[in-house]
């Protein structure tokens, strides 16, 4: 039905959580190196590849999306190539030849649909969590690691009569990220961050707290509530 598809390929950068490595469990005194939380996140036998593919569609409801779902899907239904490895010179390989699972997702869908009012939050993520796990099976079957949907509001421009900058009144996109890790439940702690970019946070080095978002109105500033 003319439906664009906007497919990508990409690999990690060498300062993402999933590219780390420790070239050695020895400290430069020779001291046995204690892991550490961080060290425990960033285990190197749960590090997945770090070669991602992708496509991004945008559609004018929900319904659309779901409507030809079956012929997004298509669009990942060829095996993904072996992920390499890029080892950085100095540095020990970070994915062994026996560590690494062959099935791992490496697959990114991301959904863009518009909404024509101010719809909650949790409507929103209700709405999209009823339909990962009507379609979990096929995420997985097509190695779809992660499927974020961004909302966009309404223009509210449109609704604005006065004199002063309509720049002021654009209303930031909405994201909802949901992973294969968690069998598609959404992952609650990058609600409302774009995921490509998310990781710059850190947060995962807060996964032991119970973090709760705090709205602000400066979206480049990001404020959470922890607790243990």
């Amino acid at each position: 039905d003319n439906t664009c598809v906007v497919e990508f390929q990409f690999m990690l950068p060498t300062s993402h959580p999933n590219r780390m490595s420790f070239a050695s469990n020895l400290n430069h005194y020779g001291m046995t190196h204690v892991a550490s939380v961080s060290d425990v996140l960033l285990d190197n036998s749960f590090t997945p590849p770090c070669q991602r593919m992708g496509g991004m569609v945008s559609f004018r409801t929900f319904e659309d999306f779901v409507r030809i779902f079956d012929e997004v899907m298509g669009c990942f239904c060829d095996s993904p190539p072996q992920s390499p490895t890029f080892p950085e010179s100095g540095h020990t390989s970070l994915y062994d030849e026996d560590k690494v699972p062959r099935d791992e997702p490496i697959h990114i869908l991301n959904v863009a649909i518009k909404t024509d009012g101010d719809i909650e939050d949790d409507r929103l993520a209700a709405m999209f969590r009823e339909f990962t796990q009507q379609n979990k099976a096929t995420l997985v079957e097509h190695g779809i690691r992660r499927l974020t949907f961004l909302v966009a509001q309404k223009d509210f421009r449109k609704q604005v009569n006065c004199e002063v900058d309509q720049r002021f009144h654009r209303e930031f996109p909405k994201f909802f990220t949901f992973r294969a890790r968690d069998k598609f439940e959404e992952d609650r702690i990058y609600r409302h961050l774009e995921p490509a970019l998310a990781f710059q946070l850190e947060l995962n080095r807060m996964r032991n707290f119970d973090l709760t978002a705090i709205p602000c109105a400066n979206h480049k500033m990001h404020l959470y509530l922890g607790a243990a």
